[in-house]
């Protein structure tokens, strides 16, 4: 039986090669289109330009494919041209490769094409999450080495490369993973392939991932780099200890790895200054999910950085437990009550906070502007008080409709960096 692994030496090189070139089909016809296209390049245009208007229609295509190698060329191509939408193909596609790349692929949104005339026709770039870290120009990891046909005949050479860079990390070889990865040329495949290298050295225990070697990789994924590093410091949050209860010595091995986490960045303290502030808004939200009763007892053993995120943690809970119909008034009082150590005796499990676009917010001279949660930014203040109401607002905001509420009450309160943090969640108009 032949398998999409071993197909007499025919891979998707080979296949480019016979299928020969192909113009740009006609966006307005993607079925008749498809079905007179030679080569890939025309087949995937033609299933983009479908599936705006038929996705169900340029999935059959898909699957009506009978060449497992066009099948998982197609898969993967598509997925970084449509990125998280091909959920319900990649189901469809027969068990194994094909269907495994396609997930795979998809499931990194990361990995989507700009737009006509965002960059260079063609070429492929990323979604960034928008991290605001400043990274500058990274050093090159010389003295690498790679066969330039490495992969070549494979028929997934993105996936091929990506296992011979891991394998490359695994014996030390920083600079020859990235030389790997580049060996098919440089653009997003090739900053995706370091990416997930990075990411290999993180399936380990937060205290045994080795923190300068999975930076030094993030530094050279290109335009994903922050996206990168941010997923470095989603991993060591897995340190952080449950906020009820914990004594001082659970912090302290969280506080080691922020040390290890910014000392790469000691002749760059912006980007050191961003880092923490990711790492404290990541192992807030990590310590409030694992609190059987949360409560801001971990505020006093915590330095002053950490606790506008821990208060925003706190605030998504007790604001997750009111109701839909709770005064704000009532939920600040809980959430003070929260922080002074009262331990929140939860009614509902929590649910997972929506991510909503990025933004970049306004200069205000009396708010200063940190991570939320990683997700994205908030406004904070020094002031408990005021700071307790912005964290209200935005864990109201994000929760949904339902806390609609507590958004027009906060509105209603007369300040003006609060009504600005309620804009934020409202439709324009």
């Amino acid at each position: 039986m032949r398998t999409v692994w071993a197909i007499a030496g025919f891979g998707t090189l080979g296949l480019l090669m016979s299928l020969g070139a192909c113009g740009t089909p006609g966006l307005g016809d993607g079925e008749r289109s498809f079905a007179d296209c030679r080569s890939l390049d025309c087949q995937e245009a033609a299933l983009v330009a479908q599936w705006e208007h038929d996705p169900e229609g340029a999935a059959a295509r898909v699957l009506g494919v009978a060449d497992p190698v066009v099948q998982l060329a197609l898969g993967e191509r598509l997925a970084h041209a449509l990125p998280g939408r091909l959920g319900p193909l990649c189901r469809q596609l027969p068990p194994g490769s094909a269907a495994a790349r396609c997930a795979a692929t998809d499931s990194r949104p990361h990995l989507g094409r700009r737009a006509p005339g965002a960059g260079s026709p063609g070429v492929a770039a990323p979604t960034p999450e928008g991290l605001a870290l400043s990274l500058p120009p990274a050093p090159a990891l010389r003295g690498g080495v790679a066969d330039p046909a490495l992969c070549a005949t494979a028929p997934s050479r993105d996936a091929c490369l990506q296992r011979r860079a891991g394998g490359a990390v695994r014996q030390g070889a920083l600079a020859d993973a990235v030389a790997i990865c580049h060996v098919a040329g440089d653009g997003l495949a090739a900053d995706e392939c370091v990416f997930r290298t990075a990411e290999r050295l993180l399936q380990r225990p937060a205290g045994q991932i080795p923190l300068d070697a999975a930076q030094r990789l993030c530094r050279q994924a290109g335009d994903l780099d922050e996206n990168c590093l941010g997923h470095v410091v989603l991993a060591v949050s897995a340190a952080a200890p449950p906020a009820d209860g914990a004594a001082a010595q659970a912090w302290a091995p969280v506080l080691q790895l922020r040390d290890r986490l910014v000392s790469p960045w000691a002749d760059h303290p912006t980007v050191a200054a961003g880092l923490v502030d990711l790492f404290w808004a990541e192992v807030a939200r990590a310590s409030v999910a694992r609190a059987a009763a949360p409560s801001g007892a971990a505020l006093a053993l915590l330095p002053d950085g950490a606790r506008p995120h821990l208060r925003a943690a706190l605030a998504a809970a007790v604001v997750e437990d009111a109701g839909p119909d709770a005064p704000l008034a009532a939920v600040l009082a809980t959430l003070a009550a929260v922080e002074a150590g009262e331990a929140l005796v939860r009614q509902r499990p929590a649910q997972p906070a929506p991510r909503r676009p990025l933004a970049r917010p306004p200069a205000r001279p009396d708010a200063r502007r940190i991570h939320h949660l990683g997700e994205e930014w908030r406004w904070t203040v020094d002031d408990p008080a005021r700071d307790r109401l912005l964290c209200v607002v935005e864990a109201a905001g994000r929760h949904g409709p339902d806390r609609a509420g507590l958004l027009a009450a906060a509105a209603a309160e007369g300040d003006p960096l609060v009504a600005a943090a309620v804009a934020r969640f409202r439709p324009p108009g």
